[in-house]
């Protein structure tokens, strides 16, 4: 007994913090967040505002002035969609008094966003990483699918909530899986990293949507990306041994650290055994609220995940909005993303958490304001710088929060500013460029 070791402990003495094993557990645990991104943001494009034309030469014109009439001001028969089938806004005429619609679903997804963290958050830990992340992928995908087929407007805005429900745990599970295989004095700048997978995928949704004109097949390769990581990754990614170990599975977690051992050059021999760490129940969130500095930690943090979640989604999900090809203005988006993430990683020991968040939320801010002052290319240029910081800002949040609470009411604190995030992401749909 004397010979037993904690789980940081072997990561320390026998296997490292972050061996090419360990590495590609977190590589492929992290490549979740390609289809997180597709699944996420379908609306981008299958929502995309689309042209239309007169259906009669001069039939919408202005009798007196001559000039180009409103859609809203003609009847229907004197217009139609240059391609009705490029997008939802075509094809069900989400246009003029329905435009709502379109806000409404992507409000609605969301919506299942919210109930989908917390629901399979609490899957992924009853029943484990690797499932929770799984069924969450295939929740999502099925909602994309799904409303790929969908014969009318409701039915499409259901499956978006069936698919927002998904995405809900699919981001969780994966950054949880991908750094629980890591040693602790890595976890936090490779935790970072999770999101060049990310904007990665938001750079490549770019090019794929751009030779998939029509919204149902866009949206049915959004749905079969997620399918596509679930049957590629499933033979060779391993559950967490910080999760086996929790529910008193301390043989399945020896094994799986006896593989990351193997990335250990150095490594030779058995690893000791295991020792059965005791779990302390967690209290719940108002266990902070009599202690004055914690309960101001929390509202603090909880009305940044709400501002950070609303700037960031409100930007990406009305990229349409900016001038010029909403291809290449969602490609740009992600690969801003990229050095942002750098900027996180280089200057989030070198400045701190809070001075690093706050550049960057700053970064934001100046961004957002300046983009209302603009218009063409100049605005697509600071909303870029918007995005910049914003992506940070989101990045560091996490990372942040996790450090500024005690370890018996972390995670139902960071729970309750996710449940503020979300609530930031239902209202981001409503806000204009």
């Amino acid at each position: 007994e004397g010979n037993e070791r904690t789980i940081d402990e072997l990561f320390d003495e026998r296997i490292g913090q972050a061996n090419h094993t360990q590495l590609a557990q977190f590589a492929l645990s992290s490549v979740a967040w390609l289809p997180a991104a597709f699944l996420t943001l379908t609306s981008v494009f299958t929502a995309r505002e689309v042209d239309w034309k007169c259906a009669t030469e001069n039939g919408c014109l202005d009798g007196d002035s001559g000039k180009l009439l409103n859609i809203c001001a003609m009847d229907r028969e004197l217009w139609t969609w240059v391609d009705a089938k490029s997008s939802i806004v075509s094809e069900w005429d989400l246009v003029c008094a329905h435009e709502y619609k379109v806000q409404l679903a992507n409000s609605i997804f969301f919506v299942g966003f919210l109930m989908g963290a917390g629901i399979l958050g609490q899957i992924a830990d009853s029943k484990g990483r690797i499932f929770g992340l799984y069924v969450s992928t295939a929740l999502a995908s099925a909602g994309a699918m799904l409303g790929a087929m969908a014969g009318g407007y409701w039915t499409y805005f259901w499956c978006t909530m069936l698919r927002g429900f998904g995405c809900g745990g699919l981001g969780v599970a994966s950054y949880v899986l991908c750094t629980e295989v890591l040693g602790i004095k890595w976890r936090a700048v490779l935790g970072i990293s999770t999101q060049y997978f990310w904007s990665g995928g938001i750079a490549l949704m770019a090019p794929v949507a751009y030779t998939m004109p029509k919204w149902r097949n866009f949206s049915t390769f959004c749905g079969l990306s997620g399918l596509a990581y679930v049957a590629l990754s499933s033979k060779f990614l391993w559950e967490s041994p910080r999760w086996y170990l929790a529910t008193g599975k301390a043989d399945k977690a020896h094994e799986v650290m006896t593989h990351l051992a193997r990335g250990n050059p150095k490594f030779t021999g058995r690893l000791p055994p295991l020792k059965q760490t005791r779990v302390v129940k967690g209290l719940n969130v108002t266990a902070v609220l009599p202690y004055p500095v914690l309960r101001q930690r929390l509202v603090a943090m909880a009305y940044i995940f709400c501002v950070t979640s609303m700037v960031y989604y409100g930007l990406s999900l009305n990229v349409d909005a900016l001038s010029g090809s909403v291809y290449m203005n969602t490609f740009i988006s992600g690969i801003v993303e990229f050095p942002s993430h750098v900027f996180a990683q280089i200057y989030v020991d070198r400045l701190g958490r809070r001075m690093t968040l706050l550049v960057l939320m700053g970064t934001a801010a100046v961004g957002v304001f300046s983009s209302s002052m603009f218009s063409g290319s100049s605005q697509v240029f600071v909303s870029m710088i918007g995005r910049f910081g914003i992506a940070g800002s989101f990045n560091m949040i996490y990372l942040y929060t996790t450090e500024l609470f005690p370890t018996i009411v972390r995670s139902a604190c960071l729970g309750t500013c996710s449940l503020a995030a979300r609530v930031g992401g239902i209202i981001a749909p409503g806000i204009i460029l």
